[in-house]
């Protein structure tokens, strides 16, 4: 019998395939069914980010990417000074922290966005 992290995965992975396929509905269908298994996960926030931004909905996936940042901030109320990438696990996180840090770029508060880059480094 599957766990609930293990098909909240198996959403993420098949969410991403639509992706790539440009089926951005289905995937935020895939992505909705693995939020509802685990409302805290930032893979899958990121993912639902990843689909409005490539439906060209760039308010909804900013909000994500917030939503996405928040969680983060929970999990680490103080980061770490090392985070390895070859740890799947950490990957959400620094990607989520990436994509809040390009979009604080993007909206000219480039002094917060490197602060985040710096993290990362």
């Amino acid at each position: 019998m599957k766990n609930k992290e293990q098909t909240a995965n198996e959403y993420y992975y098949d969410a991403m395939d639509c992706l790539q396929a440009n089926a951005v509905k289905k995937a935020l269908d895939l992505l909705g069914k693995a939020l509802v298994l685990d409302r805290h996960s930032v893979q899958t926030i990121l993912g639902i980010a990843e689909a409005y931004h490539l439906k060209g909905d760039k308010k909804k996936a900013y909000d994500w990417i917030d939503k996405g940042f928040e969680e983060t901030k929970v999990h680490f109320p103080k980061w770490p000074k090392r985070m390895e990438w070859g740890d799947l696990d950490n990957r959400a996180y620094m990607r989520i922290i990436a994509h809040k840090a390009d979009f604080l770029c993007d909206t000219g508060k480039k002094e917060e966005g490197i602060e985040l880059y710096r993290l990362l480094l």
